[in-house]
């Protein structure tokens, strides 16, 4: 009985490792993905900042940012 006992025991070990070790490969993916993702923010970036000063060109979306903040500005001044 005390065998069956300490089996059961390890066996409830067993499977709390593997549901760490789960739990700890997911972290590290989550931790990948968002690692990648900086990194491509950092690129979009430098691409921005090498379009801006080389070619004169803004993109989209800074364009987008001062058309609004002109017109809050002509609304508030």
């Amino acid at each position: 009985m005390e065998l069956l006992f300490e089996l059961e025991l390890l066996f409830e070990l067993e499977l709390l490792f593997e549901l760490e070790l789960l739990f700890e490969l997911e972290l590290l993916f989550e931790l990948e993905l968002l690692f990648e993702l900086e990194l491509l923010f950092e690129l979009e970036f430098r691409l921005e900042f090498r379009l801006e000063f080389r070619f004169g060109l803004r993109p989209r979306r800074w364009r987008r940012r001062a058309i609004k903040s002109e017109e809050s500005c002509n609304s508030t001044c």
